[in-house]
C-alpha cells in the first residue's frame, strides 16, 4: 500500500479504537480524525489515484462521518458503527495485499524518460485478422525515448479504457516517462530498437524493460 491508502486505513482503525474505548467523549478527537482522513482522502485521489481496491476505506471514512455528524440520533449503533470501520479498513488492506498497487523498476540509464503514443490507420486496407467486416488496419505504437526538460504528467501505465473492472488500477499507476515531452538533445542521434509484444500481447508488456533500455 501506498503512503496515503496506509494513512487513511490507519486513521480509521484508530478512529473506530477511540470510538469503542472512550464512547460517547470521543466526540472532540473524532473530529480531529475524521478532519485527517478527509485530508489524506484528498491527497490520496490527486497523488495516488482512487482505484477500487481502496472502495471499503472509503465507505469507513463516509461512517466516519455519520458517526460525527448524528452520534446522538444513532443510540447504541456507534459501537457497531466502529467495528465496521474496522472491517472495512482490513478489508481495503487484503484487497491491497491480493492486487498490490506495484511500483515500476526505478530505470538505471542517465537519461529521464518520456513517451508518447501514435494510433495508426492504414485507410487503404482491410483488417484480415479481427472478426467483423469493413474495419480497416490498424497499429498502435508507443515510442520511448531519452527525454529533455519537461513538467509533463507521467504517463499511466494502462489507459483507462486498456483496463477491465478488475484491472482497472492500473490505470492510476505511473511509468517513469513524462506524456509527449521533448527529446533529449544531448547525446543525440540515439540508435532506434523495434519491439513487437507478439500475438494478443499488449502494448504495456515489458514496460520496465523497455524504460530502462531507453533511460540508456
Amino acid at each position: 500500500m501506498r503512503f496515503f491508502e496506509i494513512a487513511i486505513t490507519g486513521l480509521l482503525v484508530a478512529a473506530a479504537v477511540w470510538r469503542l474505548a472512550a464512547g460517547a467523549a470521543s466526540r472532540p478527537v473524532l473530529a480531529v480524525f475524521l478532519g485527517l482522513n478527509l485530508a489524506a482522502l484528498v491527497m490520496h485521489a490527486a497523488f495516488e489515484g482512487v482505484h477500487w481496491q481502496m472502495a471499503p476505506a472509503y465507505l469507513g471514512v463516509l461512517l466516519l462521518a455519520g458517526l460525527f455528524f448524528f452520534e446522538r440520533p444513532l443510540g447504541q449503533i456507534p459501537a457497531a458503527g466502529a467495528w465496521a470501520m474496522i472491517a472495512l479498513a482490513l478489508s481495503s488492506s487484503f484487497l491491497s495485499a491480493i492486487l498490490p498497487m506495484f511500483r515500476l523498476p526505478q530505470p538505471t540509464g542517465p537519461f529521464p524518460l518520456g513517451t508518447r503514443l501514435v494510433y495508426l490507420v492504414d485507410q487503404s486496407r482491410e483488417e484480415d485478422a479481427a472478426p467483423g467486416k469493413g474495419r480497416k488496419r490498424e497499429l498502435m505504437v508507443q515510442i520511448w525515448y531519452p527525454a529533455g526538460p519537461s513538467r509533463n504528467g507521467y504517463a499511466p501505465y494502462r489507459r483507462r479504457q486498456e483496463t477491465t473492472l478488475l484491472s482497472s488500477y492500473q490505470s492510476v499507476l505511473a511509468t517513469h516517462a513524462r506524456q509527449n515531452a521533448p527529446v533529449a538533445q544531448d547525446g543525440a542521434p540515439f540508435p532506434v530498437l523495434l519491439f513487437n509484444p507478439s500475438w494478443n500481447g499488449r502494448r504495456t508488456q515489458n514496460t520496465y524493460l523497455v524504460e530502462d533500455l531507453a533511460s540508456h
